[in-house]
């Protein structure tokens, strides 16, 4: 009786899965997507304000935070 019920509703269950994990896969991608924008922005707006030796040195740091950001963030989801 049991049976056919659950064969209908496993494969509902993983499709809802599989939805939920796209929907996070994507907003983990505009998340990315935005803060990479803002790292551009504060780049531009650093080049402009301040000399060449400070530029360089906060580009390093900036991508030292966003690379350990990222991999912060995929060892949560993964």
């Amino acid at each position: 009786c049991l049976i056919p019920f659950m064969g209908f509703i496993l494969p509902l269950l993983s499709y809802i899965l599989f939805a939920c994990v796209c929907f996070l896969l994507l907003l983990l991608l505009l998340f990315l997507l935005l803060l990479l924008l803002l790292v551009v922005v504060v780049v531009f707006l650093f080049l402009y304000l301040l000399p060449s030796c400070f530029f360089f040195l906060f580009v390093c740091v900036s991508c030292w935070l966003v690379g350990w950001l990222v991999g912060f963030v995929c060892a949560l989801f993964f």
